[in-house]
């Protein structure tokens, strides 16, 4: 996931994939996850800088690999499609999980649950777990964007309250190569708050995207990030 993330000393041997522009994660919008899971085989990686005018850039970096292939059942595919992931931050490492219900169809959306901020290997953890749902939807062959919305709650590691509420977000495509996003996670958990950026796709299995963290109470905590996402096929699963 995108603002959770890792590059890390990982030695694989992949091929690019050749499947048109890549526009943004499906996985993921910026902070809010999708209903939709990686490719079985698939490796995304990110890397992301944020900043703040009083502030040096901080490096973030992250991936996500698609774990295992989903089933299909009675015209229903992607069932129990699984990804996972590890992310640092400031030489802190988070783990992300995502299993999907069921893939997304022409009647009805793509459904997961999941994790992420998982099992923080430095401090307390504000774990969150979570339940979304994705669809994209079109009028007249014209897109209207994909559309999210979930319900989240942490659970913490040294006794805090937990916290629980709305996320959603949608992403927007301009064009064969762009795109424009906005996501929203409620409550004041540490990832709560609105992100809005661009995205645009600099080759068939790459990306940039630039963008700002509105903190939901705290200006001075607000955040421009930019990030460079590429999708590897590692030839597992036939991908």
């Amino acid at each position: 996931m995108r603002k959770h993330c890792l590059i890390a000393a990982l030695s694989v041997t992949a091929a690019v994939v050749a499947a048109g522009p890549a526009l943004a994660s499906p996985t993921a919008i910026w902070t809010v996850p999708t209903g939709k899971v990686t490719a079985p085989g698939n490796l995304h990686i990110g890397v992301y800088t944020f900043s703040t005018p009083s502030r040096q850039p901080v490096l973030q970096d992250g991936l996500t690999f698609g774990a295992l292939p989903g089933l299909e059942l009675g015209g229903v595919s992607g069932i129990g499609a699984l990804e996972v992931g590890i992310d640092t931050f400031a030489r802190n490492e988070v783990f992300n999980g995502k299993l999907q219900l069921f893939g997304e169809g022409s009647l009805w959306p793509a459904v997961s649950l999941g994790g992420f901020n998982l099992a923080n290997t430095t401090g307390p953890s504000e774990n969150i777990l979570y339940g979304v749902m994705s669809k994209g939807f079109e009028l007249g062959g014209v897109s209207l964007g994909n559309w999210t919305l979930g319900y989240f709650t942490t659970q913490t590691s040294d006794q805090t309250p937990s916290k629980s509420g709305l996320m959603g977000g949608m992403f927007y495509p301009l064009g064969a190569r762009a795109g424009v996003a906005v996501d929203y996670l409620g409550n004041t958990t540490g990832f709560s708050g609105t992100n809005v950026y661009l995205t645009y796709g600099v080759a068939e299995n790459a990306y940039l995207s630039v963008g700002h963290y509105f903190h939901p109470t705290d200006r001075e905590a607000d955040l421009t990030f930019m990030g460079v996402d590429m999708d590897l096929a590692t030839g597992l699963f036939g991908h």
